[in-house]
This record gives structure tokens, sequence and C-alpha cells, in this order.
């Protein structure tokens, strides 16, 4: 388990994340091994680990201005 002063990798977010979409496909599916409230206290737990990678609007901003929009060149 990671601790508080760690920090998460974003490939370990998006694990987790697909890990998500999983186990709701298999609650839809009626094959999950997880309840619905178990699979949304993790979901709030991988919110919390992506919230050191979150930016604030001005932020994304000032980002896409120094390094073009996805897709133009540089």
């Amino acid at each position: 388990m990671i601790n508080d002063k760690q920090q998460m990798s974003l490939l370990r977010i998006v694990q987790r994340l697909w890990g998500h979409v999983y186990d709701l496909l298999f609650l839809i599916k009626g094959t999950g091994r997880k309840d619905l409230e178990t699979i949304e206290m993790e979901l709030d737990l991988t919110e919390y680990y992506c919230r050191p990678y979150a930016q604030d609007d001005e932020g994304e901003e000032n980002m896409r201005e120094s390094s073009g929009a996805p897709g133009e060149a540089i």
C-alpha cells in the first residue's frame, strides 16, 4: 500500500482505472466479485492518487501555449 507521502505513478493509476472499468463490466453482467460500494470506495482512492497530477485551468492553458496543442507541430 502507498502511504500519503508517496505518489502513485501515472502507469499505476491507469492500471487501476482499467481495473475499475472491468469491475463495473463484471458487476453489470452479474459475474463480479465486488459490490458497487467496494468499487466506489476504490474509485475514490484512485481519484485521491490523481490529485497531484491535476492542474487548474490556468496551468493547462499555459502548458498548451508553451508546448503546442496535441497534434500540432511545436
